[in-house]
């Protein structure tokens, strides 16, 4: 059947015709014809789409073969997989490291992979802490056996064990970069009855010990074994006794740590108090000959008895794990004192305020040293907590070009008594990199500090919200003295599109900003402020035109930013804004966050993360 032979039906299409029951047959007839070519069409149809499969899957497998990643020299792709090292933080486990994945991928990679030792320098053990096994204890013959959680635990350190070995073994002679996350289990803790009862019983003399070597001892013995090859080190060590075999780590000789050069330790609070009283074993890891970067925290300062290599070192982070905690202004000066060589240095200083209302001693009275100390090569100084007034009349910082001040104050500082606008009255001349917290300011101090950074290219003001303010707009009425970025100040930022119709000639804050990032935890400027700010900074007459923008308004979204942007025709090339608004809820994670900077996220996050200590040490 084809249409060579015209319907006899032809004439009644798309009418309203009825067929009379003469016809109807004839009709059926004529509609099964063409039915059956259809159903012929569509055979040879499924007939030509498993021809093309079949050549289709051969054309795509024969063109695997002439693929460029399948000809490139091997030594390329190993230095490749290096690559994927960069920036990996591993919190997964080792399962996840790219060494792991890049080995599974084909037999080619695997021998690669297998043959590069670097590939296998960073190394990831992190052992979850638990109790001593549950022993199912049968009452009434007096034996006992593990039950399934135990074997299963026994199976996950064994595996843990071999992991590491062969890890350790695949790095070759290659320095190494090792993270070790470990506690000691507790002994005997707990016993689970035969009826499945969990009870407590310190001691059992009389059941039998595991016959295996601890998982934290076997890993001790193993790291010791490769002391040498110790380049960077991060240890979490979660002991509970003076007898823990994880402090001999501590104990590794100088002589032995010739390329260790970046260490990060953290240890429990009670270890501390036996550091101070000088029952705990000597601790002399931290005085490798080339020790460089040095997380510490207070309790292993110059007040106690350990000894560091501070004459080397170019990055130090000096931090508290307590809320309220942290160093003294003395001890902090007494550190950067005997560091010549530092680069970049982040501090948290203590709260004595609220360490007093805890009970942790009055306040000890500030004084200013009696000569500056110099730093020629200090470029960056972050510090965290309550800054004494003078505190940047004491240094002598020729290099410095960041700095970043993070606190929230109880009550708002003037430009006489912030300790933030005393470092910009000192170092605001060649500062580039500025973050700190606004909301902590008058507004004569904030305005003090903006009109003493001439050359700052990065701008960073948060207000963390966590002490003076909140995200609902009704408690304004009590932040009436608290400095905002209010739609005036980001005016005086804005180059005016006309000098003359401006009394100052056309000066205006900030002249060398190219990246803004503010953070407002009530209502401060609104969206069509922060537009004509953006509009003014991307004229094509500035000398020195914004690139990034990151907001987090205190009020819900009511515009499009960018899209508004490319509506007033603004050239867009090379800029990138990220803005986030007011949400009654707390809100999904946002994956954008991750394409931030750490500092970028914590203006842009839910909230305000003052601690960054993992952004600096990564």
């Amino acid at each position: 059947m084809d249409f060579d032979t015209p319907s006899p039906f032809f004439p009644h299409l798309n009418t309203n015709y009825v067929p009379p029951e003469s016809e109807i047959y004839k009709l059926r007839n004529f509609i099964q014809s063409h039915q059956v070519v259809i159903e012929d069409i569509n055979r040879q149809i499924r007939e030509l789409e498993d021809r093309r499969q079949l050549h289709t899957t051969v054309v795509e497998q024969h063109s695997a073969l002439l693929s460029p990643i399948k000809r490139m020299p091997p030594h390329i792709l190993s230095l490749i997989f290096l690559s994927c090292l960069q920036d990996c933080h591993f919190s997964q486990g080792i399962s996840r490291h790219p060494a792991v994945i890049i080995s599974h991928v084909c037999q080619q990679w695997r021998t690669i992979a297998l043959d590069s030792p670097l590939l296998w320098s960073k190394m990831h053990i992190n052992v979850p802490y638990t109790s001593q096994p549950p022993i199912v204890v049968d009452e009434s013959p007096r034996t006992a056996a593990p039950c399934k959680p135990a074997l299963e635990q026994q199976e996950k350190h064994q595996l843990i064990k071999y992991m590491a070995v062969e890890w350790i073994s695949r790095s070759a002679h290659c320095p190494m970069d090792i993270t070790f996350s470990c506690g000691d289990s507790t002994r005997n803790d707990y016993v689970l009855s035969y009826h499945g009862k969990l009870t407590w019983n310190p001691l059992v003399p009389d059941l039998p010990q595991p016959s295996p070597e601890p998982v934290a001892s076997f890993l001790v013995n193993l790291l010791l074994s490769v002391v040498g090859r110790w380049k960077r080190i991060s240890f979490n060590l979660g002991v509970i006794s003076l007898e823990s075999p994880l402090l001999r780590l501590l104990e590794a000789s100088p002589q032995d740590l010739s390329q260790l050069e970046d260490i990060h330790i953290a240890l429990p609070l009670w270890y501390v108090d036996e550091i101070h009283r000088g029952s705990t074993p000597r601790i002399s890891l931290l005085k490798a000959p080339q020790l460089r970067s040095l997380v510490l925290n207070r309790f292993l300062g110059p007040d106690a008895t350990v000894p560091v290599n501070y004459s080397t070192l170019t990055e130090l982070y000096l931090y508290d794990p307590d809320d309220f905690g942290g160093f003294s202004a003395s001890n902090v000066l007494g550190i950067l004192k005997a560091c010549p060589n530092l680069v970049q240095c982040m501090v948290n200083l203590e709260d004595q305020a609220r360490s007093y209302a805890y009970g942790f001693g009055p306040p000890t009275p500030w004084r200013l040293p009696n000569e500056k100390i110099y730093l020629p090569h200090l470029a960056s100084m972050a510090i965290q907590g309550p800054l004494p007034r003078d505190f940047a009349s004491s240094f002598n910082l020729p290099s410095l070009r960041t700095l970043s001040v993070l606190y929230s104050t109880m009550s708002l500082q003037n430009e006489e008594e912030s300790g933030f606008v005393d470092w910009v009255r000192n170092f605001g001349d060649s500062l580039t990199n500025v973050s700190f917290e606004h909301s902590a300011l008058t507004h004569s101090a904030l305005l003090y500090a903006l009109e003493r950074l001439p050359n700052v290219v990065t701008l960073s003001m948060l207000d963390s919200g966590r002490i003076l303010h909140h995200n609902w707009p009704t408690v304004e009425e009590t932040l009436s003295g608290s400095a905002g970025v209010s739609n005036s100040l980001l005016a005086r930022l804005t180059p005016p599109s006309d000098a003359d119709d401006r009394e100052d000639g056309g000066q205006y804050l900030c002249p060398r900003l190219q990246s803004f990032s503010c953070r407002l935890s009530h209502m401060e400027f609104a969206e069509h402020d922060l537009l004509g700010f953006i509009v003014g900074r991307r004229q094509p007459n500035t000398g020195s035109p914004l690139k990034r923008v990151v907001v987090k308004f205190a009020l819900p979204q009511t515009m499009d930013i960018m899209e508004e942007l490319e509506c007033r025709g603004i050239d867009l090339e090379g800029f990138s804004a990220f803005m986030r608004y007011y949400q009654p809820f707390c809100p999904p994670p946002d994956p954008c966050l991750e394409l931030l900077t750490p500092e970028d996220r914590m203006v842009a996050d839910n909230w305000a993360q003052s601690n960054r200590a993992e952004w600096w040490w990564w």
